[in-house]
């Protein structure tokens, strides 16, 4: 039987290493700049995240390289190496659920700080509901660590499939970590939206800004496919692990990957409008440029002003000379009328 090629899974995941790393370094970048924004735990969370990945993916790496990963069981040199590649494999489990699960806690503390815990009775809703869900995020690796760690009796069976004793099938571990994970980020997608509709704004700001959100946590969908593909490929990950996993591998790099992506991407979005409003010369400095431009713009728009009021004075002043002119004319002109007495002694009629 042909093996699995891993060339496009080594370039696969190399991408989603450059892209986790640049959209952590963008976060930051644009919390450093942005003017009376601190650091918070959605922050740090994130960043705690991201060596995590990186771990998983490198693992991935080695063992794509490694020359046995999307080999059959039995061909030649597999089982010689099966150990080796088999524990790959439970530590690749083992940091991939300690990513995503930081990730899941880091879009947390974001919701909480846009819609603030405050002790009041009209957020008792809220501070329940964000609670337990954080909760759940927080369960979710406790429970699926030691799953993939001592799903075996003996333990070494793990990754000595001969010994005698009994472990949980792969398939089994996948779908069940796959199913619960999908339902956890569905309630984290789910959780801010009463918040959202809640908001004074109208109705086609509202679905923008859901969209925004659920685009934000994307990776739901990423979830969703590696269950899809887990229930695709059955039983037969109980009997060819190195094999079948490549099929796999795609959903769960791009799930750790973009869950770093996602949990950024607000950031990444201010960081981009403060380039479009300011300019690119912004992104070097915390300055509140947004302020300078706009008092940039009064002193334009009083500059308009005065120079509009000249012109109304100017207009007023000629009018005021014009009107005294036109009555000096008039007086001129009434004293025209009267008689003149010229040199000779006669009246004269006539006009200056």
């Amino acid at each position: 039987m042909a093996s699995y090629s891993v060339a496009g899974l080594e370039a696969f995941v190399i991408v989603i290493i450059v892209l986790s790393t640049l959209a952590i370094f963008l976060r930051f970048w644009s919390r450093l700049v942005t003017t009376g924004l601190r650091l918070g735990w959605d922050d740090w969370l994130a960043f705690a995240a991201w060596p995590f990945a990186l771990a998983q993916m490198s693992v991935v790496l080695v063992g794509a390289r490694s020359g046995y990963l999307g080999k059959h069981l039995f061909d030649e040199g597999v089982l010689q190496h099966l150990t080796w590649a088999l524990k790959l494999l439970v530590s690749a489990n083992a940091l991939f659920n300690t990513s995503i699960s930081l990730s899941r806690l880091s879009a947390m503390a974001f919701y909480a700080r846009i819609f603030p815990l405050r002790r009041d009775s009209q957020n008792a809703s809220w501070r329940i509901s964000f609670w337990t869900v954080t909760a759940l995020c927080i369960a979710w690796p406790l429970a699926m660590i030691p799953m993939n760690l001592f799903n075996c009796r003996p333990i070494e069976r793990l990754w000595l499939p001969l010994l005698p004793g009994t472990c949980m099938t792969q398939f089994d571990i996948y779908m069940i970590s796959g199913a619960t994970s999908v339902f956890v980020d569905i309630l984290v997608l789910l959780l801010p939206l009463p918040k959202i509709f809640a908001l004074n704004l109208e109705w086609r700001k509202k679905l923008y800004v859901t969209f925004g959100f659920v685009i934000g946590y994307s990776v739901l969908f990423m979830s969703v496919g590696r269950m899809v593909q887990t229930s695709y490929v059955n039983k037969k990950l109980n009997t060819d692990p190195l094999y079948e996993i490549v099929s796999m591998a795609y959903w769960i790099e791009a799930e750790v990957g973009l869950s770093i992506l996602a949990i950024c991407l607000p950031a990444i979005f201010q960081l981009g409008k403060r380039a479009a409003t300011s300019g690119f010369h912004s992104l070097l400095s915390s300055k509140d440029f947004s302020r300078i431009d706009y008092e940039m713009k009064g002193k334009s728009a009083a500059s308009k002003n005065t120079t509009k009021n000249n012109s109304k004075n100017a207009s007023k002043i000629a009018s005021t000379n014009l009107s005294i002119n036109d009555a000096e004319r008039g007086r001129y002109s009434q004293a025209s009328d009267e008689p003149v007495i010229g040199r000779n002694g006669q009246q004269n009629r006539g006009s200056y």
